[in-house]
């Protein structure tokens, strides 16, 4: 349940029209120059998968981010992550590896090398793209992955994620929010806010 509740998703505002030209290595460049662009941002997001589903709230600063999701907490500053258990009264530090970041933010695909995936056009309409990615080694932690992106702003709405070792679980974006002058401390696990909390360091 916690790799669903933990999925990252990424959002930002930008007003481009998608030409009938675009292709699918067009598309993930133009949206990944927007992901970079912008400061931070927040949304809700909806998780279904092989592990159940999940609620939550997002937020997102580069590769920093926060998740609050159902008595689960998690904080990630770059290099290391907290995560907060409500029931257990427990915080676990650990340094995630690449494939451990992929589980949990599967969006990590976007800053992937291009000649790891294959990719290919599966839908067009009217207001989004849809791209498929295929790992071409077989060595990725994300199998396979389906991205949705809306023409209107380059923002990846929706994905369906396939992991090596078979989990599914889609992922759905919604009142996006762009955020400005976001302090790099606020990715950090705070104790003061968390009173009697036992942190275990797993580093």
């Amino acid at each position: 349940m916690r790799k669903i509740a933990s999925f990252i998703a990424i959002i930002l505002s930008f007003g481009l029209t998608l030409s009938s030209a675009e292709t699918p290595k067009s598309i993930l460049d133009k949206t990944l120059s927007a992901l970079n662009a912008a400061t931070g941002y927040e949304a809700r997001f909806a998780i279904v998968g092989d592990e159940g589903g999940s609620k939550g709230e997002i937020t997102i600063s580069g590769d920093k981010f926060i998740i609050k999701s159902e008595g689960i907490q998690i904080w990630y500053d770059g290099r290391t992550q907290w995560s907060y258990t409500e029931h257990t009264g427990e915080v676990n530090i650990t340094e995630p590896t690449e494939e451990e970041l992929a589980e949990v933010n599967p969006l990590v695909i976007l800053n992937s090398d291009p000649d790891v995936y294959r990719l290919k056009l599966r839908k067009k309409d009217n207001d989004s793209y849809t791209i498929q990615l295929t790992d071409k080694t077989g060595d990725l932690a994300i199998a396979k992955a389906l991205i949705t992106i809306k023409s209107a702003d380059w923002l990846p709405y929706s994905a369906n994620i396939e992991t090596a070792s078979g989990d599914k679980f889609a992922v759905v974006l919604n009142n996006i929010k762009k955020l400005k002058n976001i302090s790099p401390d606020v990715f950090k696990f705070n104790p003061k806010n968390f009173p009697g909390v036992e942190v275990i360091d797993l580093r």
